[in-house]
């Protein structure tokens, strides 16, 4: 997880008024730890691929020009 605390004052300034409510804190938190675990993973990426090239695919493999 991504650490915070030691922020120097004025250089994020978002995250400085994030950090700052324990609320949006922990959803920030929540955010941070889904994107690191789907976004960089793998199989997550992996799958979008091969959900993206299937609805692809058809067309590609008929086009008559072949551009």
């Amino acid at each position: 997880m991504l650490d915070f605390s030691n922020i120097e004052i004025g250089s994020w300034p978002l995250i400085e008024k994030i950090y700052a409510d324990t609320i949006y804190k922990e959803q920030y938190d929540r955010y941070v730890a889904e994107v690191i675990e789907n976004a960089f993973n793998t199989n997550t990426i992996q799958a979008l691929y091969d959900k993206y090239s299937a609805l692809v695919e058809p067309y590609a493999t008929t086009e008559r020009f072949k551009f």
